[in-house]
C-alpha cells in the first residue's frame, strides 16, 4: 500500500522502484487497484496522445507494470473524466462504470442554497451589489484595497450574530467565516489586513456597549447589528434580547486567518505553526478551493466568476453538513455568479439522470454517450484542453412534463408593446376558431382545444429574452407547429390575472397583475430573488373541476401528469417598483408553456446545445448525419 500526492517526483521514485520488481514478463505478477482522489485535477490529459501530461503518463505507467490493474477515480466534478476520448485504450477514460451517489437528505446542497431552475426561492443568497468598484471581477494582482464594502461589513456582522445564537443553542462545535475575493495573493493581504481590523473594531464595540444597550444607552454599531439581526436571521427562534446578551462572549474567540501558498509555505518552515482557531473567519482564494473544509462554515462572502462549471463547484466551499445550524447558513454573492451556480447545478442533475438511465440499462459508459449542457453565456464546461475530444452538438430533448416560463423580460417598450399586440391577437384567433370561453374557480378566462397552429403563430410573434433558452431563435414556436403527436395538437389557453384593473379587448375581460421587478442590465427580473413567474398551483386552473386534480398533490410537478392537454398560461403584468412606487403604464405579458405527461411518454423532441463526449459523437449522431457512418452498429442505433 502506497499512499502518494499528485506529485511528478513522488510519482517518478514510485515507478522506478517499480522497475526493479518486475518479473521476466516485464511486469510484477500481482495486481493492482489505484484510487485517484479529485481525479479530474492533474490526472486527466490536457496534452496531444503523444507527449501526454506527466501525471497522466505515470498513472498509466503504474497501472501497466503489473499483470492486472484496476482503475477507480473520485471526483465532485467528474465533467473533465468523461470527455477523455474513450477510443483511446491507453487514457484513463470510466470504460467500465460510473457510479453517482445519492445526496444524503441531511446534506446542505446546492437546491438548499439556490433554489432550483424553476424558482430561486431559497433565502440562503444575499445579494452583493456594492463589491465591483472595490474588487472587480476582473483585477489584476496590483489592484489596491483600501476599503471594505459595506455588504462584507454585513456579513461579518451576521457571522458575529450567528456565533451568538450557536451558543444559545449549546453548540460548542467549531464555526467559520469565508471571504474570497480575489485568486491573487496580494490582494488577498489586503483584504485580510481589512478584514483584521474590522473585526477588532466589532469586538470592541460589542465589548463597549452591547450589555448596556436599549438601557438607556444607544449605540450606531449595535444597531447595526440589530438590524442584521432582523434582516438576516428574522425567521430564528432566538429573540434579539437573548442575542444581544450572549454577544459578548460569543464573538470573543473570533479571529481571522490568510489562507494561501505564502502562509503554507511559512507553516511548513516552522512560522505561525497554529491551529485554526475553533470561531475562525477565512481570507483566501484558490487555496481553499479542492477539498479543504472549513469546520462549521456558516457564513460565505464569495465575489468570484469562474471560467468553468468544474472550478465553480470546487470553489463553493458552503455545501456540505449543517446540523442544528442549517438555518443560519448564508452566502453573499452576485446574483449573476447565483443564476450561473443554479445552471450548473441543473446541469449536473440531467447528467446524473443520464447516468441512472445508463445504469438501469446495464450498459458501461464505453456504449453510453454522456453530455453536458452548454452554458449559454461564457460559462464552460470544464478547461478547453480538458475537452480536446467533446464537441458541442444540438441534443434532443423531450419537453413533456417540464416547467418553462419567462421569468425575464427585455426592458425595451418597444418590445412590451410588441408582445401586447401579440397576446391580442392571440385573443382574437382564439375566438375565430369558435372556441367558448369557460371560467376557471378563480375567474380566469380559459378556451380548451385550441389549434397548435394558433398557439405556434402567438409563440413567433412573442419576443423572450436571450437568457430563456427554450424560447430562443424561434424553436418553441417551430417546436409547437412542427409536433405530430397527438396529444400536443390542441391546446388549452388561459389568463393569469391579479388584483390590478380590469382590461376588455375583443370582448375578453381579464385583470391585470401587479409586479415587482428589479430592473438588471439588459432586462426586468420578475418577482425578485425567487425568480418565479407562476404560481405554485396556477396548474389547478386547467382542470375543469376538483374531481380531476392529482389527489394529495404538493408540488407543480404533480400536476404534469394529469393535465388532460398542453397549456399556455398568459400573464399580463404591470410594473411596480421595489418600494412600492407608481405602476408603469404600459402591461408586460408573460407566458408559462406547460407540457402535459412525463419524457418517456412521447418522442416529440427539441434542440438544446450540449457538449458532448467521444462516444456521445459516435452514437447519437452518426445517424442522424450519415448513415454509412454509423458502420455495423446503425441498426441497433436506431432501435
Amino acid at each position: 500500500m502506497f499512499v502518494l500526492k499528485k506529485n511528478r517526483s513522488v510519482l517518478g521514485a514510485l515507478l522506478s522502484w517499480l522497475n526493479k520488481q518486475v518479473g521476466q514478463n516485464g511486469r510484477i505478477d500481482l495486481p493492482v487497484i489505484v484510487l485517484d482522489d479529485e481525479s479530474d485535477y492533474a490526472s486527466v490529459n490536457t496534452r496531444e496522445e503523444e507527449d501526454p501530461t506527466v501525471i497522466n503518463e505515470s498513472i498509466r505507467k503504474i497501472l501497466d507494470s503489473f499483470a492486472a490493474s484496476s482503475y477507480v477515480a473520485f471526483t465532485a466534478t467528474p465533467f473533465a473524466n468523461i470527455f477523455i476520448d474513450h477510443e483511446n485504450d491507453n487514457d484513463l477514460f470510466p470504460r467500465d462504470f460510473i457510479y453517482a451517489l445519492e445526496t444524503p437528505t441531511n446534506y446542505f446542497g446546492s437546491e438548499r442554497t439556490f433554489g432550483t431552475a424553476d424558482g430561486r426561492t431559497s433565502d440562503v443568497v444575499v445579494a452583493i451589489d456594492d463589491a465591483e468598484e472595490i474588487f472587480p471581477f476582473k483585477h489584476k494582482s496590483s489592484l489596491d484595497v483600501y476599503e471594505l464594502p459595506f455588504s462584507l461589513r454585513r456579513a461579518l456582522i451576521a457571522f458575529f450574530i450567528a456565533n451568538s445564537i450557536r451558543d444559545l443553542r449549546k453548540d460548542r462545535k467549531p464555526r467559520s467565516m469565508l471571504v474570497n475575493v480575489s485568486r491573487f495573493k496580494n490582494v488577498q493581504k489586503q483584504v485580510f489586513d481589512l478584514v483584521e481590523n474590522e473585526i477588532l473594531d466589532l469586538k470592541n464595540a460589542v465589548e463597549l456597549y452591547a450589555e448596556a444597550y436599549g438601557r438607556g444607552r444607544e449605540n450606531s454599531v449595535i444597531d447595526e447589528f440589530r438590524s442584521v439581526f432582523r434582516e438576516i436571521f428574522g425567521g430564528c427562534p432566538e429573540n434579539w434580547e437573548s442575542v444581544l446578551m450572549a454577544l459578548p462572549s460569543a464573538v470573543r474567540d473570533i479571529r481571522p486567518r490568510l489562507y494561501n501558498s505564502d502562509r503554507n509555505k511559512s507553516i511548513a518552515l516552522g512560522e505561525q505553526a497554529r491551529e485554526a482557531p475553533n470561531r475562525m473567519v477565512a481570507v483566501g482564494g484558490d487555496v481553499l478551493s479542492r477539498g479543504v473544509t472549513l469546520d462549521g462554515l456558516t457564513i460565505s462572502y464569495f465575489f468570484r466568476k469562474a471560467g468553468a462549471s468544474d472550478t465553480m463547484l470546487q470553489m463553493a466551499r458552503w455545501f456540505g453538513y449543517r446540523p442544528g445550524y442549517d438555518d443560519l447558513c448564508r452566502v453573499w454573492m452576485d446574483e449573476s455568479v447565483a443564476d450561473d451556480f443554479v445552471f450548473v447545478a441543473s446541469s449536473v442533475a440531467e447528467l446524473r439522470s443520464d447516468l441512472r438511465e445508463m445504469m438501469a440499462r446495464n450498459y458501461t459508459p464505453q456504449d453510453f454517450g454522456l453530455a453536458v449542457r452548454k452554458h449559454p453565456g461564457s460559462l464552460l464546461v470544464t478547461a478547453r484542453n480538458k475537452m480536446r475530444s467533446a464537441e458541442e452538438r444540438p441534443r434532443q430533448i423531450s419537453l413533456a412534463g417540464r416547467n418553462i416560463e419567462i421569468t425575464r423580460l427585455i426592458d425595451d417598450q418597444d418590445v412590451s408593446a410588441q408582445n401586447y399586440e401579440a397576446f391580442i391577437s392571440l385573443l382574437s384567433d382564439i375566438r375565430s376558431c369558435g372556441a367558448v370561453e369557460e371560467q376557471t374557480r378563480r375567474r380566469n378566462p380559459i378556451w380548451r382545444g385550441i389549434p397548435q397552429k394558433v398557439i405556434a403563430e402567438f409563440l413567433d410573434k412573442y419576443q423572450a429574452h436571450s437568457s430563456q433558452m427554450a424560447f430562443t431563435g424561434g424553436s418553441m414556436s417551430r417546436f409547437v407547429g412542427s409536433t405530430r403527436s397527438r396529444r400536443l395538437r390542441s391546446w388549452d389557453v388561459t389568463v393569469i390575472g391579479g388584483r390590478g384593473a380590469e382590461e376588455t379587448h375583443g370582448g375578453v375581460t381579464f385583470r391585470t397583475a401587479e409586479r415587482a421587478m428589479e430592473q438588471r442590465e439588459s432586462y426586468l427580473r420578475i418577482s425578485g430573488r425567487s425568480s418565479r413567474l407562476a404560481g405554485k398551483d396556477d396548474l389547478s386552473n386547467l382542470f375543469a373541476s376538483s374531481d380531476d386534480e392529482p389527489a394529495n398533490a404538493t408540488s407543480e410537478d404533480a400536476y404534469y401528469a394529469h393535465i388532460p392537454r398542453p397549456a399556455l398560461l398568459v400573464y399580463p403584468l404591470r410594473r411596480k417598483s421595489k418600494s412600492g412606487g407608481d405602476l408603469a403604464s404600459s402591461i408586460d405579458v408573460a407566458i408559462k408553456v406547460a407540457f402535459p405527461g412525463s419524457s418517456i411518454e412521447f418522442n416529440d423532441e427539441e434542440d438544446v446545445t450540449y457538449v458532448v463526449n467521444s462516444v456521445a459523437i459516435r452514437s447519437w449522431f452518426a445517424n442522424f448525419e450519415d448513415p454509412s457512418l454509423a458502420g455495423d452498429d446503425y441498426d441497433d442505433l436506431e432501435s
